[in-house]
């Protein structure tokens, strides 16, 4: 059974003639003088406490101040309590609100006001119950279909190891049949990652080494070669001048750069073109070279400048284009568990550009005699840029 709880902290005892106001059937109101006795109460209503809405006041010591949003959240973590301030200036009440409180109340408080917005704070409260709870099943599912996804996918690897050994198989279909394997295991790591998410893990596990990353970006593009050329879209791939090494775990980056090249060929037209560049970022003359820079570059609509930070949201706003959210979230992290960045940018006269971000491994090593290019144009054949 769930417990519905308000608490009224009142050192000065000042606002206990609120208590009977504030009773009602089903609802519980407790009056005490410390932060320490509310910590302890919510120690022995746990874990049947569903929701707390704290009336202190604001003008008297009672250890909730200076942190007010730590406090409170020490008390219950999983659903941290509303705080509403009742205080004798609204200056007074604006720092509580900065420091974390609901809501402030001045003094003289009308105990009819100080019940409609205690009952505001808790209708808030049940809505966020209700989203933890449609979270916490959507976090059960994708744990339960990312481990599910570790039986097939080892199968269809194991056939195509198995038909690439025949004697018999053409040349081209060998290569073809090694290109589905590499994206299987791809798949198994990004399947692995999803389900360390799910379980709450906050850091994916990264094997990292140094590679050329022109070579990560190629087996990127190739990944997602395909998916374009059915939108009848091409990918191209310009050589850098030098050699570009980094320190990375290439399949997490490869997941990463399929995820951004997707989100590009989602909402890139007809007969358009991507365009993905490595680079040696270049800052400027008086600082120091150090690190790799990767455009993805797209014709598509263009991103608004309120929206940019928004498109890396686990979880969009109702109403916003697209799924879950989940390809670009996880993109920027496992750029930023590299120690590098992804940043929307617009492009005149129109698209979206990707610019991402990754430190060099050691210093600026030399130039690359046969840069590595890829790249699907709508006819499908591969063709390296100029």
């Amino acid at each position: 059974m769930s417990l519905e709880r308000i608490v009224i902290l009142d050192p000065l005892e000042k606002l206990r003639y609120l208590k009977d106001s504030l009773t009602s059937p089903g609802m519980t109101v407790e009056v005490l003088d410390r932060y320490e006795e509310l910590l302890e109460l919510s120690r022995q209503l746990q874990p049947s406490l569903s929701s707390m809405v704290i009336v202190l006041d604001g003008d008297a010591p009672s250890g909730l101040e200076p942190e007010l949003a730590v406090r409170v959240a020490e008390i219950a973590p999983e659903l941290p309590p509303v705080a509403l301030a009742v205080v004798g200036d609204p200056e007074r009440g604006r720092a509580w609100t900065s420091a974390g409180a609901g809501s402030f109340l001045l003094r003289p408080v009308d105990p009819e006001d100080l019940q409609r917005e205690v009952k505001r704070w808790l209708r808030f409260s049940d809505r966020l119950r209700s989203a933890n709870r449609q979270l916490e099943a959507l976090r059960k599912f994708f744990a339960m279909f990312a481990h599910d996804l570790k039986n097939p996918l080892s199968a269809i690897s194991g056939y195509c190891e198995l038909a690439s050994g025949r004697a018999d198989l053409p040349g081209d279909v060998r290569d073809d049949l090694e290109k589905v394997r590499r994206n299987i295991d791809l798949l198994s790591t990004m399947s692995q990652g999803l389900l360390e998410m799910a379980r709450g893990n906050a850091r994916l596990g990264l094997s990292p080494r140094e590679a050329d990353l022109a070579r990560v970006v190629k087996e990127a593009v190739e990944m997602m070669s395909v998916r374009a050329y059915a939108r009848k879209i091409a990918i191209l791939v310009r050589p850098p001048g030098p050699k570009v090494l980094v320190r990375i775990d290439p399949p997490r980056i490869i997941e990463a750069l399929a995820n951004v090249l997707d989100n590009a060929i989602k909402f890139s037209p007809e007969h358009s073109m991507i365009e993905v560049i490595v680079s040696i970022s270049d800052r400027g003359p008086d600082e120091p070279v150090n690190e790799a820079l990767i455009t993805i570059d797209d014709e598509g609509p263009g991103v608004p400048l309120a929206e940019r930070e928004k498109i890396f949201n686990r979880f969009p706003a109702p109403g916003q284009q697209g799924g879950l959210g989940l390809g670009l979230s996880i993109a920027r992290q496992i750029f930023e568990l590299h120690g590098g960045s992804i940043q929307v940018e617009g492009r005149s006269p129109g698209g979206t550009r990707m610019a991402i971000r990754l430190p060099l491994s050691g210093s600026m090593p030399e130039v690359s005699a046969t840069p590595e290019v890829a790249g699907m144009v709508p006819d499908g054949r591969r063709e390296a840029s100029q």
